[in-house]
């Protein structure tokens, strides 16, 4: 299954405090997607119809980390206390 990543809409972010990154949670035609963009630039990527996390690379993960810089502007952003748990991925 080949993911449009450019047609997600994220809806919104999540910062965690004590972290390295962000959550950003969008959807594609109803299905819901989330990324995880981390300082140090690597990037993963759930969707929920696949059921598993995996690492974006590349071209793919430069235009995802720009587009949360961007929606960061434009989208609700919820900061949060504490880390980003890594079980899973």
């Amino acid at each position: 299954m080949s993911i449009d990543y450019a047609g997600i809409k994220i809806d919104h972010l999540v910062e965690y405090s004590d972290d390295i990154g962000y959550l950003a949670i969008g959807r594609q035609g109803g299905v819901m997607c989330i990324f995880r963009v981390e300082n140090n630039d690597r990037v993963y990527f759930f969707h929920s119809q696949k059921g598993f996390w995996r690492e974006i690379l590349d071209g793919e993960r430069q235009m995802l980390i720009s587009r949360v810089l961007v929606d960061r502007c434009s989208v609700p952003v919820f900061h949060v206390s504490g880390r980003m748990n890594q079980e899973g991925i």
